[in-house]
């Protein structure tokens, strides 16, 4: 019965996490998508489009490493291998 309640708990942990880090991405791509708009009226379309990239990349990164990922401060490790992982979604874009 132990061992039950060891394995719902830590799906109760992962479960909470993704839903976490989801809401991260939703506040990113919400602060990507409007930055865009705003860059646009300054910049040509590709470029905004770059810009905007990082603001959302920025924003995912400040909410999640502290909130879902439970790390007490950044290291250089951290932020190389998240904005590597960025950096594939804006060649994909």
């Amino acid at each position: 019965m132990i061992q039950t309640k060891k394995i719902f708990s830590r799906y109760s942990v992962i479960k909470m996490c993704i839903l976490m880090y989801f809401q991260a991405s939703v506040i990113g791509t919400l602060f990507n998508f409007i930055s865009r708009f705003i860059f646009s009226r300054y910049f040509s379309f590709g470029i905004s489009v770059i810009f905007a990239n990082y603001i959302g990349m920025i924003i995912v990164f400040l909410m999640s490493y502290n909130r879902v990922f439970r790390v007490g401060r950044i290291t250089p490790g951290m932020l190389i291998r998240f904005a590597v992982v960025a950096h594939i979604g804006l060649f994909v874009v």
